[in-house]
């Protein structure tokens, strides 16, 4: 699970002003480091800077790695963000290019059994936050309207990786980190999380054996803070883009392989929970799959057993169960 398609210069031409960072984002042993020094011989460091965030982590902070690691979660994300504050600042007077790795390395795995996945919008929440979140950048004069995100992702597109790199341009251009900030928590504000789901992610945070992650094709930022107004942001990790800065962005197939590499390389029991079409790779991939939202919604969207888009990669994958809401 790497960052994006786009090239390099094309990233680079984004925003002269800022340092640019590219990174190559992954579960623990998913071949990151591999392709950071695959990266480094065909590039070469005359333009491309090369930096692994776990070596940045043991020369910023005192005691290394291992003292990070017996660091709380909020300490631990002040000096995620020196890194990459670091990493930038390397990158500006330098001037140039970084590549850098960075680990989804949110849980000890030494207790855990089972992980839940999450979709996002529409997922754990009636309402759609992204769509919420487009609107009020309309509003505040930015001139991105949700229309435009719909006809990107309704046009020859689709949902391919070149589609999510536009809508992340679209979020850039229209609106400064500042701007982008204030919107999500505006957003994330008007994003209720269904009752049931609040209720079992509070027991999940009493039980060491189970971790949750939040997979989202939409704005990751806005589903921390929609997790932070409910009390759950430090139990409940979020992978999702929505800014270059982000270095990576989050497609139908990045989700089933979160899903698939948390099930085969970790050896957990992994279900996943969606809500549409979107969802199908992640729900192929998981142990067992729930889909969220009435009886007539799971059929329409191709997700019933039985529909000709529902195929289990595994042979002995079980039909999905459906949560009414």
């Amino acid at each position: 699970m790497t960052s994006t398609s786009a090239s390099p210069t094309a990233w680079a031409t984004i925003n002269p002003s800022k340092p640019t960072v590219i990174g190559l984002y992954g579960l623990p042993a998913t071949g990151k480091s591999t392709v950071l020094e695959g990266l480094r011989n065909k590039l070469g460091e005359t333009e491309f800077a090369f930096f692994d965030d776990s070596d940045v982590i043991y020369y910023l902070v005192p005691g290394g790695l291992k003292a990070f690691q017996k660091l709380e979660d909020p300490k631990k994300k002040r000096w995620r963000a020196e890194a990459i504050t670091h990493i930038k600042n390397e990158a500006a007077a330098s001037g140039k290019i970084a590549v850098v790795t960075r680990h989804f390395m949110f849980w000890s795995n030494k207790e855990l059994q089972t992980f839940l996945v999450f979709d996002g919008d529409r997922t754990l929440s009636a309402e759609d936050g992204g769509h919420l979140l487009v609107d009020g950048l309309d509003q505040n004069g930015t001139g991105l309207k949700d229309s435009a995100m719909r006809d990107l992702f309704s046009g020859p597109m689709g949902y391919s990786d070149e589609a999510f790199h536009q809508a992340t341009l679209l979020l850039e251009e229209k609106c400064d980190d500042d701007i982008f900030e204030s919107r999500c928590d505006n957003a994330s504000a008007l994003v209720p999380l269904y009752p049931k789901f609040i209720s079992l992610l509070r027991r999940v945070e009493e039980q060491k054996h189970i971790g949750v992650v939040v997979v989202t094709c939409g704005v990751g930022r806005l589903w921390t803070k929609i997790l932070e107004h409910h009390g759950l942001s430090d139990s409940v990790k979020v992978i999702g883009g929505g800014r270059f800065s982000d270095g990576y962005f989050v497609t139908p197939g990045v989700k089933a392989a979160v899903v698939s590499h948390l099930r085969d390389v970790h050896d957990l029991n992994v279900w996943a929970f969606g809500d549409s079409p979107l969802d199908i790779p992640m729900l192929w991939e998981a142990d067992q799959a729930v889909v969220v939202g009435d009886e007539k919604h799971y059929y329409g969207c191709g997700l019933g057993h039985g529909h000709s888009r529902w195929s289990p990669a595994r042979a002995t994958g079980p039909p999905p169960k459906y949560i009414v809401t």
